[in-house]
C-alpha cells in the first residue's frame, strides 16, 4: 500500500466519529474517500509517450527526456464500486423520464458515457 493510501486510510479511521460526521458535508467527503480507498491499487504494465510514438515495458528504461511525458497503461481497469448514498441522492431524476434515462444517469454517475 502506498504512503498516500496509508495516510488516507488513517484519516478515515480517525475522522469516522459522530462529531466529525455531523459537520456539514463531512460524511460525504468521508464516503468519497472511503470509496476511493476501496479501489484496488494497480501497477502499470507499460508506459506510453504522450504523443503515442514510444512505449516502454519497464519504467526504469524511460529516458530522462521523457520523464513527465508518459502515460501509464494498465492491464485491466479497476472494478467499479456501487454508488454511495450521497452519489445516488445527487442523481437528477425528473418525473416522466424513462428507465433508459435512469440507466444513463447511473452511467454518468460512474463516469461512463459520452463526455
Amino acid at each position: 500500500m502506498s504512503d498516500l493510501r496509508k495516510a488516507a486510510q488513517a484519516l478515515v479511521v480517525r475522522w469516522d466519529t459522530p462529531a466529525w460526521k455531523d459537520a456539514p458535508h463531512t460524511g460525504q467527503y468521508i464516503d468519497e474517500l472511503r470509496a476511493a480507498l476501496a479501489q484496488p491499487e494497480q501497477e502499470p504494465v507499460a508506459w506510453m509517450s504522450t504523443n503515442k510514438t514510444w512505449m516502454w515495458s519497464n519504467k526504469d528504461k524511460i529516458p530522462d527526456r521523457w520523464a513527465g511525458n508518459v502515460i501509464p497503461l494498465y492491464a485491466n481497469p479497476p472494478q467499479r464500486k456501487p454508488l454511495t448514498e450521497a452519489q445516488i441522492a445527487a442523481i437528477d431524476w425528473k418525473d416522466g423520464e424513462t428507465l433508459h434515462d435512469f440507466a444513463r444517469a447511473i452511467e454518468a454517475a460512474h463516469g461512463i458515457g459520452e463526455k
